[in-house]
């Protein structure tokens, strides 16, 4: 008796699922060609990334999509492959919209090689350009294989990212504002600062070139190559862009050299 009760439950069981799995389907059948369902909108932040009809490009989108008949996901990674996208989440609006959240990435450097490639924080290729862009930083670096800078892909060189930890370092500095980063080695570079401190009316708006090491990786290294900076600017109210060749932080002691 209870070996019969077993077999009927279990009947009962892959009955209901079989069931189940047979109502799915056409339940899902019956959304993906339900009329109401048809894709109409798409809202896309922020709007000036892409065009209206970019997005349904990139996404294979035409008048004839369900909102059920899309997975998200692969909608999102597609977006993601995108140079100018760094982050895509994409989302279902009842009864015939997708939501489009997109973060941009943004441009920091570019690098000079040949000709000018614009990069992101991480590295990643943005664009290429035949001249420079004036208000970014410009990083020359030692690239030996120029096939490897591909549009849209991270450029993998142990020297950019120590070039964009320098950018980085003067990204919100009220006293210099960095034009141009030469890695010399892994360990050292040459900046071009411009001075933005109006206490320092001779050195206002103007250049000072400084060989200096690279950004450290340990904090107590960090905070002394950041005091060799801090105390730049009393080099700098004692001399005047006239005489000053450059200045060297390498060292314990600075150097400036005179022209």
């Amino acid at each position: 008796m209870l070996v019969s009760r077993r077999i009927f439950y279990l009947i009962l069981i892959l009955a209901l699922l079989l069931f189940s799995f047979l109502f799915s389907r056409k339940l899902l059948l019956f959304l993906q060609t339900y009329p109401a369902f048809k894709i109409k909108k798409i809202e896309v932040e922020p709007k000036d990334i892409f065009s209206p009809e970019q997005i349904k490009g990139i996404l294979g989108i035409d008048k004839n999509t369900s909102i059920f008949s899309v997975n998200l996901s692969q909608l999102s990674q597609r977006l993601q492959e995108k140079p100018e996208v760094k982050r895509a989440v994409v989302m279902r609006s009842l009864p015939d919209r997708l939501l489009i959240k997109l973060v941009r990435r943004k441009a920091v450097a570019p690098i000079e090689k040949g000709k000018y490639y614009l990069v992101d924080r991480e590295g990643v290729i943005l664009s290429e350009r035949n001249l420079p862009v004036q208000e970014l930083p410009l990083i020359r670096t030692t690239i030996e294989d120029k096939k490897r800078i591909k549009v849209g892909e991270k450029l993998e060189n142990h020297l950019l990212d120590k070039a964009l930890e320098l950018v980085d370092e003067f990204l919100f500095s009220e006293e210099f504002r960095i034009r141009r980063v030469e890695m010399v080695s892994p360990l050292e570079a040459n900046l071009i600062l411009e001075v933005k401190m109006k206490s320092l009316k001779d050195w206002e708006g103007r250049n000072v070139e400084i060989k200096a090491l690279s950004f450290p990786e340990g904090r107590e290294e960090r905070r002394r190559w950041r005091e060799k900076f801090a105390f730049l600017s009393q080099i700098l109210s004692t001399t005047s862009p006239e005489e000053v060749k450059y200045i060297d932080l390498r060292f314990k002691d600075l150097i400036v050299r005179r022209k």
